[in-house]
Order: C-alpha cells, then structure tokens, then sequence
C-alpha cells in the first residue's frame, strides 16, 4: 500500500535502487575502475551480468595475454628463459592451429606452477567444486598407466589392446567434451612420459589443426586451445651451464631414446619445447669447507614470492 508506505519512502526507496542498479553496471561492465584486473573475471556477486559471463562456458579475460605474462614474472623465479618463450608464443597465437606446448624439466622447478598461472590468467570464471578456472582440462598420466612390467601383453594380448582401446577412447572422450564446452580451452597433460605410446597417439589428432570428427556430419576445431604436456624429459642430464639450445637438444635425444620413432609425428606437432633449468645448488667447495652456504637467488625470489601469495591463517598467530 504505497499510501501506508509514504509516498516520501517510497521515492527514497526508487532513488537507493537506481543508483544501486548503475553502480553495478559499472563495476561489470567497466573493469577499468576496479583495483586489480584480476578482479575482471566472473566470481564476484554481481558478475553474472556481464555478458561474456552470462552467455559463455569459459569467459575469457580482457588483454588476458598481459595478464598471464605478469602472472608469470611474478610468480616463478629463476625462469626467465622459459617464460620469454612461453609468454611471446602466447602473444603470436592466432588461432590458425592450437597453440603447443612442451615443459621439460624436473620436479619442483616450476613446470605444473606455470601451467596454472597460465589458466588463472586467461579464464574469468572459476569452478566452485574444483576450484580451477572454466576452460582447463587437467589429466594425469598416471591415470593411463597400465601393464607397466608388459606382462599382460605377452601372457593376455586380448586383454591387453581391451585396455589400450578403452584408455584410447577414454582420452579422446574427455579432449572432445571439453573443446565442445569451451573451443579455446587450456589442456594440461601432467605426467606426459607415463601412458603407453599407443594411448598418446590419441594427441596427434588435436595437434594437427584440422577438423575433428565428432559425428556423421559434425565436426570441431581445436585450433583455439592450448595444450601443455608437462614431462621430465632430459632432467637428469640438464645442468646450470647448458645452454638454452643445449638443454633443447638434451631433451630431443631423451625423447628419441625413449620413444624412437614411433611418436615422431607427436613430437614434431609441439612447437614450443620449453626446458625449465633445475635450481642451482651449493657447491661441493662450499659444503667441504663448512663455509657458510649462501641461498640461491632463485630460491629466495621463489620462496619471498610464494609467502606473498599466502592467506594469512587465523592460527597463525605469528604471521
């Protein structure tokens, strides 16, 4: 009853929501006056009025090119080589054919952090139940390892080429439902080295930049999206005084010892092989003579940016 209302109250009330109607129009639909530009994406309360928020799977961010380059630099240290590839072939895709990356290198040196910050950078929306960006397909290898002693092979062949065929068709599965959901997807393959070469050749067909058949008469394209296999190829023998063009080819004569020829046409489809260098160590004088061990630039930069990156905890007291 606008009368018992107050008619007074009742254009206050028009006034308060006009005004709270054209403030959040311009907290979504202009970014430019919000603090961070990560603040662009599709997580905040009223966010699901952006367009690109509302109308698409895996919404991207504005000049996202930028934003993952800074992610980058500022997250991980003693890479720098790395991320010049990483960030200028980010930069030169145009979506002709998908975009292909190789991170070789060992554990703890920054591969899997990168991949990340390249998927928190490009995608506006994040998954609640997984907690990772829309647009990224994550697999682990290890969930295609079977037969690794080749027993079943020799003893159950039949059972065997079952299995490969189900891992085959599981792969290629996962891959089309998510380039169907998001055409410009992010794809980390983790743990690239451990699935049998015949489950990997399932790659090649998504690398290639051609259509991909989906049914009788429908096809997609995965030329917008983003593949990165993680591996450890050529870890053992890379050290803080190769080259960057002889870490290449430390890797590329691992890969040839490992696979022959059998997945060459795999190898030659990633463009972009990007070695990530293990962290230098102390050395052998340094821990003879007890003198005091100073740590690695690298290390301090990655450790001093890691803990700016913490939420502080209300048990750590301390902090």
């Amino acid at each position: 009853n606008l009368n018992a209302f107050g008619r007074g109250n009742a254009s206050k009330f028009l006034r308060m929501y006009h005004l709270s109607a054209w403030l959040v129009f311009l907290l979504c639909f202009f970014p430019g006056i919000q603090s961070s530009r990560l603040e662009e994406g599709c997580d905040c309360t009223m966010c699901f009025l952006k367009p690109k928020c509302a109308f698409s799977a895996c919404p991207t961010r504005d000049d996202y090119q930028e934003i993952v380059s800074n992610l980058l630099f500022s997250t991980v240290a003693g890479q720098d080589e790395a991320l010049n590839k990483i960030t200028s072939a980010i930069h030169g895709h145009t979506g002709s054919k998908p975009l292909v990356f190789h991170f070789a290198g060992d554990n703890g040196t920054g591969k899997t952090l990168a991949a990340t910050l390249i998927g928190k950078g490009k995608y506006a929306k994040t998954n609640k139940e997984s907690g990772t960006q829309d647009g990224v397909l994550y697999i682990r290898g290890n969930n295609f390892l079977y037969d690794e002693t080749g027993i079943i092979r020799k003893v159950n062949p039949t059972e065997y080429y079952h299995q490969m065929d189900i891992f085959k068709k599981q792969l290629r599965t996962d891959i089309i439902a998510q380039l169907q959901k998001c055409q410009d997807s992010l794809i980390i393959f983790d743990e690239y080295t451990i699935p049998n070469r015949r489950i990997l050749a399932v790659m090649e067909e998504f690398l290639e930049g051609n259509p991909i058949r989906v049914g009788e008469e429908k096809h997609i394209s995965a030329n917008g999206a983003t593949f990165i296999f993680l591996s450890d190829f050529g870890a053992e023998d890379f050290t803080q005084k190769l080259s960057y063009d002889e870490l290449l080819e430390v890797i590329e004569t691992d890969i040839i010892s490992c696979w022959g020829e059998n997945l060459l046409r795999l190898r030659h489809l990633q463009e972009n092989i990007v070695p990530f260098r293990p962290l230098p160590l102390p050395t052998e004088e340094e821990i003879q003579t007890n003198a005091p061990i100073s740590v690695p630039k690298g290390v301090q930069q990655l450790v001093s940016r890691l803990l700016q990156h913490l939420e502080k905890h209300e048990r750590l007291q301390s902090w």
